[in-house]
């Protein structure tokens, strides 16, 4: 089921759960409730982390925007910001004084007035009967697209960064490692468990090369 995230805050939704997933990569015994509180704290902070370091969601989750149609020589796209679509709920196109107009997909076998989308890339088209583009009806956010992006299932690679994130931060809780560029004369080896610097400094590098290609270049 995919939850609704709120647009302007962008809080993202979990996609490891303590019990099944965490606390075995842990190897705490399910029986240990002591720490819960504070695991669940840094299993939903890592979660929110990973996500907005991508710069897209990972759980499912639903969104609802508005967009300008107009008739330029690129008015047939809309580029929703949040990608791998996984389904697209509704798209509705508002006519003017006509009021609202709800489109279907467009197929080979479904040839209609509507819509077909690139589900890996977010983007979506406006089509005549044929699979011919054409310009959204133009206007100002009479567009309205409700679409669930994210993974299901999550990809393992992304899983696994986000549950060495957990195991990171549940592990040096109250120490914080430094990245300390070489002083003259000295060599520098690459080290995965060395922490990044600058914006996500304390994250190792192996955690990051693991989120890596799933960074948003451009998100709206």
């Amino acid at each position: 089921m995919a939850s609704n995230v709120n647009a302007s805050s962008l809080q993202w939704s979990n996609y490891v759960d303590l019990a099944t997933d965490v606390k075995p990569w842990l190897q705490v015994p399910s029986s240990d409730t002591t720490q819960d509180l504070q695991l669940q704290l840094i299993v939903d902070m890592a979660c929110q982390w990973v996500q907005s370091f991508i710069g897209r969601p990972v759980a499912p989750t639903q969104f609802d925007r508005r967009y300008n149609g107009w008739t330029g020589w690129t008015g047939a796209y809309i580029e929703l910001p949040f990608y791998p679509v996984i389904e697209i709920v509704s798209v509705t196109e508002w006519w003017g004084s006509s009021g609202p107009h709800t489109l279907s997909e467009q197929t080979p076998t479904n040839q209609v007035d509507g819509w077909t989308c690139d589900y890996p890339t977010g983007l979506l088209t406006r089509v005549f009967p044929g699979l011919v583009q054409k310009p959204w009806f133009p206007g100002a956010r009479n567009v309205e697209v409700v679409w669930v992006a994210g993974y299901n299932p999550v990809p393992a690679d992304l899983k696994v960064a986000t549950l060495e994130l957990i195991n990171h931060w549940f592990r040096n809780t109250r120490q914080v490692s430094a990245f300390r560029a070489p002083g003259v004369g000295e060599g520098y080896e690459y080290d995965p468990e060395e922490t990044a610097s600058g914006l996500w400094q304390g994250v190792p590098y192996r955690i990051v090369e693991l989120l890596d290609p799933y960074i948003s270049v451009a998100i709206a």
